[in-house]
């Protein structure tokens, strides 16, 4: 095709997203145009069109051409279901001469109404998850060919762009039957970005209060009818003051690790005179209270605004939810009423102090509009185990109020008026998510010839220490110890971490504990310690380079943990991202400092077995070295597949690269394990790979007899433990070991997972 029909055909296409947004045609017509034009190009005979059902991973066909169109939003396939579902299998597309001949295909009853044999697949975006496959058919045997996925591939990324900005474009307008084609879309949804993962059934609420800034509006506050009285000020502080007092005490029973941090802001501002004393000032100048509040609320929210830190501008959202609590607390205004327990909460923002009426309503999730969390606000609602999704449509804000909703937040969607058979399925996977696990063997966990696996578990939160009891783990492998610096706007005291990590062992019960220090950077961002953010920070300041660039950081977390470890010999301490022996040696001598220190003023022994996190190329190149130094290993597989491969898993448009079983992977996590075996040191993993039942038996191929999991993961790893020998184990993964491409191994896995 040359440039002139190109141009003309996008020309044509723009005219139906204008016919799109003016409601003249609906999106069942739009997304059939799209998929006529696209197999024109193709030179196909007929075409399909499906979406990936974000709900559960099927196929579902949304528009035809040329083809039974009654089909349409009924026809599904499976992750390897028929022809199109085996299609998930091939990143670069699929061709089949004859379909019918196909070991995939599926249902005969449906080839007399799709008659043409020859058949080719392509997926629409660049990973399996992102939306949906394209299907081509010709007449003739055979008449498809691999040089034509090339061409397909191409048009299938410009068909996906072209669907992408048509939902886009829908969630712009105002006209009814266009709000709708959304909803249409992937089963009636509004999408968007997971904030915290999960799945929840229940009735919309619809938080419709006003943002921060406009409550706070200058106008606003003129404009309210209200007494220059110093006295309802002073109540309306000591009113606020008690009401902080509940809110911290309540967060301290959910979430101990946020209690003590989480409102410093507003204590300070409260317990601050020259603050009080600027709104008494002016409400002795003959200003209603509310208006004093607010604008002398807007000159400090000014002022950190204008800062060139992003910490600094942060602290502008405290000042807003503190003079909301002092508004909320003037006797003539309405207190908030407390979340409705169970619903599904929309809101256009969240504020800190909104936390903990949520908690206490047990909200059963939370949909934001774009911009509407925060980082403290993301891990909050994560630590609280709420799921929660920032919608990409500010269109969700006009829902009605009690409509039933399904909220996957883990995929990103929100399904307003779920069909009863999607609510069915949801339910029947709840009860068998819900269900409580059953505990592991009070004797361990034994492969089937009799070998010891030992189960660990990885946590954050002094909250998931109990699971891990009842399920009888043998200990924590992994506890990650950000959160008590990433809900809060300064660094946490010596004095707070010991009191923290105190109540955390204690609640232990002696089983052991793999303490991991301070993890910053990348994903993990903090704000008063980075003032700005680096361009690729997976390759950054991070981890063990950054607590050694700031030594104090370490020395505080260490002393920390050395106080409320003393007298204890069930904990172990290792450092993360460690890439030469000066890295560790220089850490490992802080360590030793603190220790000496701390014996000295506690006058008890205390001390911890020193590990450290494998996760870079260059430690795997110097196991045999580290080895020789350290305690312990603990793989940290998914930094390691990361580093390995050069794949920032935080990139979706490279994904599909992510390969944890390419064989320089899988052959490097052989030589870790065989260094720490010839060094006679424990050898651990955590990560995904952990607990894939595809790779616990590769692990315990090589030796490793030690997995650390997420809790929901410990039955998985009894499962297929007790079903394998060691010698299967060996054979598993020396074959593994023995491929040279991705392809081979992806063979293996597929072989060893069908048996």
């Amino acid at each position: 095709m040359n440039t002139d029909s190109r141009t003309a055909g996008r020309g044509v296409e723009r005219g139906w997203v204008i016919s799109l947004l003016s409601g003249a045609i609906d999106w069942a017509a739009f997304a059939s145009h799209l998929l006529a034009r696209t197999a024109e190009r193709l030179r196909a005979d007929a075409a399909e069109l499906f979406l990936r059902d974000l709900q559960d991973g099927d196929l579902v066909l949304e528009a035809v051409h040329k083809l039974d169109a009654s089909r349409a939003g009924f026809l599904r396939f499976k992750r390897g279901e028929g022809v199109t579902g085996s299609a998930l299998e091939h990143p670069g597309g699929l061709v089949i001469a004859d379909r019918k001949k196909h070991p995939a295909a599926r249902h005969p009853e449906n080839f007399s109404a799709t008659p043409l044999p020859s058949m080719m697949v392509v997926w629409l975006g660049e990973n399996e998850g992102t939306t949906g496959m394209l299907v081509l058919y010709r007449e003739g045997v055979g008449s498809f060919k691999d040089a034509d996925l090339a061409e397909a591939n191409l048009a299938a990324k410009q068909l996906e762009v072209m669907l992408d900005f048509g939902a886009v474009v829908s969630s712009f307008t105002p006209h009814q039957a266009v709000r709708h084609i959304e909803n249409q879309r992937d089963a009636r949804n509004f999408r968007g970005k997971m904030v915290a993962p999960g799945q929840c059934l229940g009735t919309l609420s619809i938080h419709r209060h006003e943002s921060a800034a406009d409550i706070l509006e200058h106008e606003r506050m003129a404009s309210r009818a209200d007494a220059a009285d110093t006295a309802l000020f002073d109540r309306a502080l000591a009113r606020a003051r008690v009401e902080l007092s509940h809110d911290r005490a309540e967060l301290r029973r959910l979430i101990p690790e946020a209690a003590v941090m989480l409102f410093d802001a507003h204590e300070m501002m409260l317990q601050d005179d020259q603050f009080a004393a600027k709104i008494r000032r002016a409400i002795g100048s003959g200003m209603g209270v509310a208006q004093a509040i607010g604008e002398t609320a807007a000159e400090y929210i000014h002022l950190f605004e204008s800062s060139q830190h992003e910490s600094v501008r942060e602290k502008a959202r405290d000042i807003e939810d503190l003079a909301l609590r002092l508004l909320d607390n003037l006797p003539d205004d309405a207190r908030s009423a407390d979340f409705e327990r169970g619903r599904i909460l929309v809101a256009r923002e969240l504020r800190p102090s909104e936390i903990v009426r949520i908690a206490r309503a047990s909200v059963g999730g939370v949909v934001l509009c774009s911009g509407g969390a925060t980082a403290h606000i993301a891990l909050l609602l994560k630590s609280l185990g709420i799921p929660a999704m920032i919608a990409r449509s500010a269109d969700v804000m006009q829902l009605a109020d009690g409509l039933p909703a399904l909220l996957n937040a883990t995929d990103g969607l929100l399904l307003v008026n779920p069909a009863d058979d999607v609510k069915n399925v949801f339910l029947q996977r709840a009860d068998k998510i819900s269900s409580p696990p059953e505990p592991l063997p009070a004797g361990g966990v034994f492969t089937r010839d009799g070998a010891r696996v030992t189960t660990l578990a990885n946590v954050n939160l002094l909250s998931e220490v109990r699971p891990i009891l009842d399920l009888r783990a043998d200990g924590i492998g992994l506890y990650r110890t950000e959160i008590a610096y990433l809900v809060r706007d300064n660094f946490p005291s010596e004095n707070e971490l010991a009191e923290l990590y105190k109540n955390f062992l204690g609640s232990t019960r002696s089983i052991p504990v793999t303490v991991r220090t301070l993890d910053a950077g990348s994903d993990k961002f903090i704000d008063y310690l980075h003032s700005t953010r680096e361009d690729n920070p997976a390759l950054g300041l991070r981890s063990i380079r950054l607590t050694l660039r700031h030594p104090e950081i370490l020395r505080h977390q260490i002393r920390a943990l050395l106080r409320a470890a003393a007298g204890r010999d069930n904990v172990k301490l290792m450092f993360p991202m460690v890439s030469s022996l000066d890295e560790f040696r220089a850490a490992k001598s802080i360590y030793e400092k603190c220790r000496l220190e701390i014996e000295d003023e506690t006058s008890l022994p205390c001390g911890f077995k020193i590990g450290m996190m494998v996760e870079l190329p260059a430690a795997a190149e110097l196991a045999p070295a580290f080895a020789r130094e350290a305690d312990f290993f603990s793989i940290g597989t998914n930094d390691f597949i990361q580093y390995m491969l050069a794949i920032d898993r935080s990139n979706a448009g490279v994904m599909e690269y992510y390969t944890p079983h390419a064989p320089s992977v899988l052959r490097a996590l052989k030589r870790v394990a065989s260094a720490a075996r010839d060094a006679g040191i424990d050898c651990s993993v955590c990560g995904e790979m952990g607990h894939d039942p595809l790779f616990i038996p590769f692990f315990l191929g090589i030796g490793i007899r030690t997995l650390s999991v997420e809790v929901a993961s410990l039955s998985t790893v009894h499962r297929v433990a007790s079903s394998v020998t060691i010698p299967e184990c060996e054979a598993y993964a020396n074959a593994l070991l023995a491929a040279n491409t991705i392809n081979e191994t992806q063979t293996l896995l597929r072989d060893f997972s069908s048996q």
